[in-house]
């Protein structure tokens, strides 16, 4: 597989990420606002459609991993009841 990162040069610290994979295999991660629509056509290819990959949410808290009591993925997202 092949891997990309796009981060418009405008955007803020904090948006979201969002992974796409085109017809012809190619993955890529692109930096876009909520409001904004999702892409329909490859970055990288002419004439070639993309889709919105389901990912993981990122989770910022002040609370969790902070020394003994960090908590690992697996019992995050239980806690947090997210499959």
């Amino acid at each position: 597989m092949m891997w990309g990162v796009i981060y418009p040069p405008n955007h803020g610290e904090y948006m979201p990420k969002y992974d796409y994979k085109c017809e012809q295999g190619k993955i890529y991660e692109v930096q876009q606002s909520m409001s904004e629509d999702k892409l329909t056509e490859c970055l990288y290819h002419k004439n070639c459609k993309v889709q919105r990959l389901m990912g993981t949410p990122m989770i910022l808290s002040d609370d969790i991993g902070r020394g003994s009591k960090r908590m690992t993925d697996k019992h995050l997202y239980k806690e947090l009841d997210i499959d």
